[in-house]
């Protein structure tokens, strides 16, 4: 079934496709990595903190953990239950976004000598550049299949130019057999071959009209 687009048209849709794809899959690998790195560090940062805090309270058992700022602080003492909150209370040891509460919120979860530690810690900034980060990734996809395509339409005027030339020289052709040489203006390639077969052609129907007089 034939296109009812254009080679042109199809190139630059290709290239559209081809550079829409390969956009979205830096994107994607951007956010991927961006996340990882956020998790990691988050994890480190906290786990060093409740490393510190376990040490204090080792030597101060009375030692006052933050409650207010960016970082609030939950003990569950070895064989105790602790005042809790209860959107804290089932969480497992590791790193959680806490769900249902105010965007940004990490929570680290950690079993330590002095029991169970939680640690609440509010990146909203973090979570402010990620959506620019996604925003600007955004941009770059669509950026990225606009340049494509303008750089497939350029290719495909490039590519067809050599063939309209040859279509031109070969509608301005006699109807009588005649020699010609439209190789010549032309590569070795595949469209130095489609002329060359012309030119092959032309001088059978010259031999054959030849052959004919003679006749």
């Amino acid at each position: 079934m034939r296109s009812p687009l254009s080679f042109r048209a199809r190139v630059t849709a290709l290239a559209i496709g081809m550079g829409l794809l390969m956009s979205v899959l830096f994107a994607g690998a951007v956010v991927l990595i961006t996340e990882h790195y956020e998790h990691v560090l988050v994890r480190a940062l906290l786990q060093d903190q409740a490393d510190a805090w376990a040490e204090r309270l080792s030597h101060d058992p009375h030692a006052v953990l933050p409650t207010s700022g960016r970082q609030r602080a939950h003990l569950r003492p070895l064989g105790g239950s602790g005042n809790i909150p209860a959107h804290l209370a089932n969480l497992a040891p590791g790193v959680h976004e806490a769900e249902g509460q105010r965007d940004g919120l990490h929570v680290g979860v950690f079993d330590t000598s002095a029991g169970r530690i939680y640690l609440e810690i509010d990146l909203r900034d973090v979570e402010a550049l990620e959506r620019y980060l996604l925003a600007t990734l955004l941009a770059v996809v669509a950026i990225g299949a606009l340049l494509s395509g303008l750089l497939g339409w350029w290719l495909a005027r490039s590519a067809t130019r050599p063939l309209r030339r040859l279509a031109d020289a070969v509608e301005r052709l006699d109807t009588t057999p005649q020699a010609t040489d439209l190789a010549a203006a032309l590569p070795r390639d595949e469209l130095g071959r489609v002329a060359r077969a012309i030119d092959g052609y032309q001088r059978r129907l010259l031999t054959a009209q030849d052959a004919e007089r003679a006749f």
